[in-house]
This record gives structure tokens, C-alpha cells and sequence, in this order.
């Protein structure tokens, strides 16, 4: 069904500290700085054991601003996805997505449109399916305006500034499917060339790089035409057919 990757769960583990000090050498007064983001995979022991490894890359991080400097993983992400899902709508959506595209894998079968609208209060799926994948936000800074509406300059701006931190992200990562959501993200990291040599110009389409790495740009997740019931199963079919076909 896929190329495999090789994750190297002590390599992870060692960039996660790295990637740490790169993010504090972004900020202009990391010292007196609560409000940075050290994100990835949310539980290492899930994410390892499973036969597709999901990395989600987004623009910014909600939902954790008054935690402080967090990194979203083990008893820590527990403690505050649950919140999140029930508050943020992209936690909701993107955790369909995920369970879809597992429970598929797992049962080696299509799953119907009525799958979707059932998961929404399925809250402890979701939280389940989320702690199965990595999640990568190009900006490592909390919103702090109180609005959910991102800046796609801003974006654009905090990516470059992240370059190295990112490129180091997702190389220990070593996901197999990268789902990139929004146009600001996919246009940073197609620009720094994160995603090796493979060029998505077009969305909700499946492409591959050289390495494997199968790459699939939508729409962020607050555009509903794309990730209403229709839109998440019609995005999961598009994953799964592809991934059914062994290309």
C-alpha cells in the first residue's frame, strides 16, 4: 500500500531537544517568553506502531496559549486535546480525517459517507486518532488576538523564520503521508523545498516525492465547502484510493 519510511525513535527523540533550542533562537525575548509551541508527534508510542504515519502540517497553534511553553505529547496533550476538540474545530476535523484514513487501514476496507457526521461527539475517537499522527504547526507562536482568522503573510513570515526548525521536524518525523492544509503552508514549505522534489500545484490530489513520501494539499480546515461531512469523506476517499492503488 506504501513506501516505508524508516522512523528512528531515538533520532525523534534527540531533534525534539534541538528543535527546542531553535525555536527559543526564533525569539527576539525568548527569556521572558511563555508563548511558543514545541509541536510533533503527540504520542510516540501510538505514532511508531502504526503501518501509516501522518504528519498534518498547519499554520498555527490554538488552544494552548495559556499553557505557557508546552510541547504537545504524552500526559500533557491528553490533559489539553480533549479541550481542544471539543472547542476547536479543526481538532474535530482534522481528527475525522485521521480516523477515517486508520479505521480503513486497520479493517483493509472503504468506508461509507455515514461514517462522518457519527464522529463529532465521538470525542475520545478523535483524541484517539489525533495521538496517532504528528502535528506541525509552521508557526511555533500562540494567536494571542483572540481571533481563529490567521494571517497568510504572517504565516509565510514565521515559516521562513522557522526553516531549519521545520526541515528538522519533519526529517525526524519521517512520516509516509503528509497532509498540508491551507495555501500560505504549502506555498512556504513547496518554496524552502521541505517536501523534497515534488511540486502540488493543485489541490486535494495525491502526489509523491522521491523518497516516497505521499503529499495531499487542502484547504485549512475553517473553509467548509472542503471540510464539511462531504468535504472530510470526499478528502479521506481521495487518501485511501490512492493509497489502495500501490502507487
Amino acid at each position: 500500500m506504501l513506501d516505508k519510511n524508516i522512523f528512528n525513535r531515538a533520532f525523534y527523540d534527540n531533534s525534539q531537544k534541538e528543535v527546542q533550542e531553535l525555536i527559543r533562537e526564533t525569539l527576539s525575548d525568548w527569556k521572558n517568553t511563555n508563548n511558543f509551541l514545541v509541536d510533533g508527534i503527540r504520542n510516540i508510542d501510538a505514532y511508531e506502531q502504526q503501518q501509516l504515519k501522518v504528519l498534518v502540517l498547519l499554520g498555527e497553534p490554538y488552544g494552548f496559549d495559556k499553557c505557557g511553553t508546552v510541547s504537545i505529547v504524552g500526559k500533557m496533550f491528553n490533559d489539553l486535546a480533549m479541550d481542544g476538540i471539543k472547542k476547536v474545530p479543526s481538532n474535530r476535523k482534522v481528527g475525522a480525517l485521521l480516523w477515517l484514513i486508520f479505521k480503513s487501514i486497520q479493517e483493509n476496507r472503504a468506508l461509507s459517507p455515514d461514517s462522518v457526521g457519527k464522529l463529532f461527539t465521538k470525542h475520545n475517537e478523535l483524541l484517539q486518532a489525533l495521538e496517532k499522527a504528528a502535528w506541525v504547526n509552521v508557526k511555533k507562536q500562540f494567536n494571542n488576538s483572540g481571533s481563529s482568522r490567521q494571517s497568510n503573510q504572517e504565516i509565510c513570515e514565521h515559516a521562513k523564520k522557522n526553516e531549519a526548525v521545520l526541515r528538522k521536524q519533519i526529517k525526524s518525523i519521517s512520516p509516509d503521508l503528509i497532509i498540508v492544509c491551507s495555501n500560505p503552508v504549502i506555498e512556504s514549505v513547496i518554496n524552502m523545498r521541505l517536501l523534497g522534489d515534488v511540486a502540488l500545484k493543485t489541490k486535494n490530489v495525491v502526489h509523491q516525492n522521491s523518497d516516497g513520501q505521499k503529499i495531499i494539499h487542502v484547504s485549512h480546515p475553517s473553509y467548509y465547502p472542503h471540510w464539511g461531512y462531504n468535504g472530510i469523506f470526499n478528502t479521506y476517499k481521495i487518501i485511501f484510493d490512492y493509497l489502495k492503488s500501490g502507487r
